[in-house]
């Protein structure tokens, strides 16, 4: 039962993220495009609109769905056999601290399956054209993801947290999680998740798309953040924030309500088919 509740967590997850990923995709183009620009003279959202066209906000999002899908099928599934494992070893579910922490670790296992789509997925919204893409090995890639997911992987952590302390406290309050009840936690939950985590965010993109300096390079993240303090200021990190909450608010919602109903919608029908086979025995045995 419980390997049968881990599958219909990561599915769900699964086709959540991938809707809650194209849904949000061109508002994360728009976003990559601002807060790469190191110049004074930032790019307005309409220029860039006029510049790359619509369908160029979508360029790279079949690449991108597939990592939110994988990330997402990994992640949840981990989180809930760790969960379940939790369970089963102390007799009570694990408070807030430990579900975060248990989350954190299943979200740093994507890092070797993500890395190399999230770096495609940059450089075709930041404009890189083939030959000029910036590439690394595959070694050096997952080990900078992972030095980086270290401390980006707080962001998904605080975000399950969060939506479950909600989801527990809304339960408790209406009974039932409704499909705007999902997406307005998610959307709480994805916006203080983000807040906290947001500079090192902004630097981990700048040092994918090639655009961080060159004496952070090797030392990411903590070289490139003093880098930034001293040449550009405490602002510059929190540059393109409303972008990035406008896009991993509506990610994020989309994404916990498509999950939540998926849910649903698995287990009405495992039930129809648990109750068929149940009458068709009955049937046999008369």
């Amino acid at each position: 039962m419980a390997a049968a509740a881990t599958i219909v967590e990561a599915l769900s997850a699964a086709v959540g993220g991938a809707v809650g990923r194209a849904t949000s995709f061109p508002i994360d183009s728009l976003k990559v495009k601002i807060s790469c620009n190191t110049d004074d003279d930032k790019p307005s959202v309409p220029d860039l609109i006029r510049k790359n066209g619509v369908l160029g906000l979508y360029n790279g999002v079949h690449i991108s769905v597939l990592e939110a899908t994988t990330s997402r099928f990994i992640t949840f599934g981990l989180y809930n056999m760790l969960k379940t494992k939790w369970e089963n070893t102390f007799g009570d579910e694990p408070n807030m601290f430990f579900s975060m922490i248990l989350a954190y670790f299943a979200d740093l296992v994507c890092v070797p399956a993500a890395s190399p789509l999230e770096l495609k997925v940059s450089n075709r919204q930041v404009g890189n054209k083939k030959g000029t893409e910036q590439t690394l090995p595959y070694g050096t890639m997952v080990k900078r993801s992972f030095v980086a997911s270290l401390f980006l992987s707080l962001k998904p952590a605080l975000e399950l947290t969060f939506y479950e302390a909600l989801k527990k406290f809304y339960i408790r309050k209406f009974d039932n999680l409704s499909a705007l009840g999902a997406l307005g936690l998610g959307a709480l939950a994805r916006a203080g998740a983000t807040l906290l985590i947001y500079p090192i965010l902004r630097i981990k993109l700048r040092e994918m798309t090639g655009k961080s300096g060159k004496d952070a390079e090797g030392k990411f993240p903590l070289a490139e953040y003093v880098r930034i303090l001293k040449e550009e200021g405490i602002q510059s990190l929190y540059s393109g924030l409303s972008m990035e909450l406008c896009r991993g608010i509506t990610q994020s919602a989309v994404m916990f309500m498509v999950k939540e109903k998926m849910e649903q919608i698995i287990i009405q029908f495992a039930m129809k088919i648990m109750l068929a086979r149940a009458r068709a025995a009955k049937k046999r045995r008369h």
